[in-house]
């Protein structure tokens, strides 16, 4: 960071440590910290993919749809690196360097019909993401029935139906810089 020393009071930093391995994560940490004074605080935001339920999709397919994604991710050389799992180590991390003070909260982001043109795609992007990243653990009949659920032109579209709910658990963490 092009900033010196003790130069802030707060550093805020949201969904984008996913993109770190876990060495990375501790560097990027510690440079947050090296640019907060003394009393300073860090805040990070991460989501975890494991925690993402979409409804009515049955619940077999998708963990398998799940354990894929977690398998793939996993096997993935480290310039592909993306970290589902973020949001759970943020709080490991932040001891790790040293912040004192760590609380750590869980929010539910909750979406249920209707749902805005927005929130549709994001949702149907995102599945497309898990279905591309998992597709070679899934037969293409699994595939399939996975894609017709955010195609708005099959009968198993799930993004008008009523009773379609979306949950995803995110944690904010925020230590102190003491020294």
């Amino acid at each position: 960071m092009p900033y010196a020393d003790e130069t802030f009071d707060f550093v805020f930093c949201a969904n984008s440590q996913m993109y770190f391995t876990d060495d990375q994560k501790e560097q990027l940490l510690k440079e947050q910290q090296r640019v907060l004074k003394i009393g300073g605080r860090i805040a990070s935001k991460e989501y975890d993919g494991e925690t993402i339920i979409l409804y009515p999709i049955p619940t077999e397919l998708w963990f398998k749809l799940k354990n894929a994604v977690c398998q793939v991710l996993f096997a993935r050389a480290e310039k592909d690196y993306y970290d589902e799992y973020v949001a759970r180590k943020e709080r490991t991390l932040f001891f790790k360097i040293g912040l004192k003070d760590i609380a750590t909260i869980a929010y539910p982001v909750q979406m249920f019909a209707p749902l805005s043109s927005h929130q549709k795609n994001y949702i149907a992007q995102e599945s497309q993401w898990f279905i591309k990243t998992a597709s070679p653990y899934l037969s293409k009949s699994e595939i399939l029935q996975l894609e017709s659920y955010f195609d708005p032109d099959s009968s198993e579209y799930i993004l008008d139906k009523e009773d379609f709910s979306y949950l995803m658990v995110e944690f904010m963490s925020i230590g102190t810089k003491t020294e």
